[in-house]
């Protein structure tokens, strides 16, 4: 268990609260799968942190890189909402889609296709904001 909160530099810090008791290793074959597997997996989830954090926050300089493209566009998504959506943001055939409530100027939600090793295996990711009573937005939730 970690306590998460973004730093001056805007990227997550992570604090433990909690230590896990040490896993039982298996031993033989099936303790061998179970280390290859595991290792494996600690490397694909690397890697979408990883990709993760080149989207959200978003940056200026490349959603600027898309708007001198000219690829970038406005969508109605609501009565109250209206959606920039950025194409080829980090990689050629990717979006990233931010939100905003139109009454209110808020950033309401950001959303991120893309994909990890192939574009034949998308990835996506919703970051649903909030606001505090003094207008600052935070990510409420996200998956």
């Amino acid at each position: 268990m970690d306590s998460c909160r973004y730093g001056p530099d805007g990227k997550v810090q992570k604090t433990p609260v909690v230590q896990p008791p040490p896993a039982e290793k298996k031993r033989g074959l099936r303790g061998k799968i179970v280390a290859n597997k595991t290792e494996e997996m600690k490397e694909e989830l690397q890697a979408t942190v990883a990709l993760i954090q080149e989207y959200v926050p978003p940056a200026p300089d490349r959603i600027q890189v898309v708007m001198n493209a000219g690829t970038a566009s406005l969508a109605q998504a609501g009565p109250q909402r209206v959606a920039f959506i950025f194409p080829g943001y980090v990689k050629a055939g990717d979006a990233l889609t931010v939100t905003f409530d139109k009454a209110i100027t808020a950033l309401q939600q950001i959303d991120v296709k893309t994909w990890l090793d192939k574009p034949e295996e998308p990835a996506t990711l919703r970051v649903a904001m909030q606001a505090l009573p003094n207008g600052v937005s935070f990510p409420a939730a996200s998956c």
